[in-house]
C-alpha cells in the first residue's frame, strides 16, 4: 500500500498547483523508494529512460530555449515587428510563397521534403533523357533509379 504514495503526492501537487514537472518526478523518486528500491536505483531508471527514447532529449533540450524566450516576450516582439510590417497583408504573403513555389516546381525541386535536392539531381537527369530522346539520341526511361538513369547517358 506504500508503493501509492506517488499517487497522493501527484494529487496534493497539481491540488497546490506546483510546477508539474517537478510534482512528476518527485512522485516517481517517493514510488521507487517506497517499493524498496535503491535511490540510485531510481534516479539510474529516470536516466535509462532518457537515453533509450531518441525523442526525449530533444524536447527536453527545446524546453527550456521555448521557456526563456516566453520569459524575455519574445512572442510578444516577434507580433509588434510582424505588424509594423505595413506591406505583409495575407495577400501578398500568400502571393510570394506562391510564387516562389511555382519558381521551385518549375525547376524540378519539391521545397516541401528534406531529400529535394536528389530529387532535383535526378529530375534534371529525367529532363536531359527526355530531351536527347525527342531528338532521336535514346530512348525514354520510365523509371528508375538515379545511378541507373545517370548510366543511360
Amino acid at each position: 500500500m506504500l508503493p501509492l504514495i506517488g499517487i497522493l503526492i501527484v494529487i496534493a501537487g497539481f491540488a497546490l498547483r506546483f510546477n508539474p514537472l517537478v510534482v512528476v518526478a518527485v512522485a516517481a523518486i517517493a514510488t521507487g523508494i517506497a517499493a524498496g528500491h535503491a535511490t540510485v536505483d531510481v534516479i539510474g531508471a529516470f536516466g535509462k529512460a532518457f537515453i533509450d527514447s531518441r525523442s526525449v532529449p530533444v524536447v527536453w533540450l527545446a524546453l527550456p530555449v521555448i521557456g526563456l524566450l516566453e520569459r524575455t516576450g519574445l512572442k510578444e516582439r516577434a507580433r509588434t515587428v510582424i505588424g509594423g510590417i505595413r506591406v505583409a497583408t495575407t495577400g501578398r504573403l500568400l502571393l510570394a510563397y506562391l510564387a516562389l513555389r511555382q519558381i521551385t516546381a518549375s525547376s524540378a525541386c519539391d521545397t516541401s521534403s528534406a531529400p529535394s535536392a536528389t530529387w532535383c539531381k535526378t529530375s534534371r537527369t529525367r529532363s536531359r533523357l527526355m530531351r536527347r530522346s525527342r531528338v532521336g539520341h535514346t530512348s525514354i526511361v520510365s523509371s528508375g533509379s538515379a545511378s541507373e538513369l545517370s548510366s543511360v547517358r
